[in-house]
């Protein structure tokens, strides 16, 4: 009996021990394993950059929208050239008047002045004529002033 008691005993122990080697094992980790993993996601990465670039590329001058077509037919955007500022005025030089038309008739001199005849009219250094004032008269020419700038009219040959 007591080798069977003995028996007993031993399969007890055999059933409460714990299998130390075997947990051991697993909770160690593999750093190649890391690596692998690693691996694997870049070369992933790498697929899927490669097949968006190529199935992604348009070719040249077309666009693509990613609104329906009814509002990007609606809503398309003018080029730089055609946009105005609405915000601010616009600046407009003021338009130059034309200098007058006139016509040197003649010029003739007294004793001591000098006389031209400017479309019909007699003048002298001074008077003015359709808003341009004479100012020098010469025997070959005639300076006049048309607002802020001077002319010269020849004499008639």
């Amino acid at each position: 009996m007591s080798i069977i008691y003995d028996a007993l005993k031993k399969v007890e122990k055999s059933n409460t021990a714990e299998p130390a080697p075997v947990e051991a094992k697993d909770k160690k980790t593999n750093p190649k394993l890391y690596l692998l993993y690693v691996l694997v996601v870049c070369i992933g990465l790498a697929i899927a950059g490669l097949s968006f670039s190529l199935f992604s590329h348009l070719p040249k001058g077309e666009t693509q929208s990613l609104l329906p077509p009814s509002i990007t037919e609606t809503a398309k955007i003018a080029p730089a050239s055609e946009v105005k500022n609405t915000e601010a005025p616009e600046i407009v030089p003021p338009k130059e008047e034309p200098r007058p038309q006139l016509a040197l008739n003649g010029v003739f001199f007294s004793a001591d002045k000098g006389y031209v005849l400017i479309n019909n009219q007699i003048l002298k250094e001074g008077d003015t004529i359709e808003g341009a004032t004479v100012l020098r008269i010469g025997r070959d020419n005639v300076e006049l002033k048309f607002k802020d700038s001077s002319f010269k009219l020849p004499s008639p040959k």
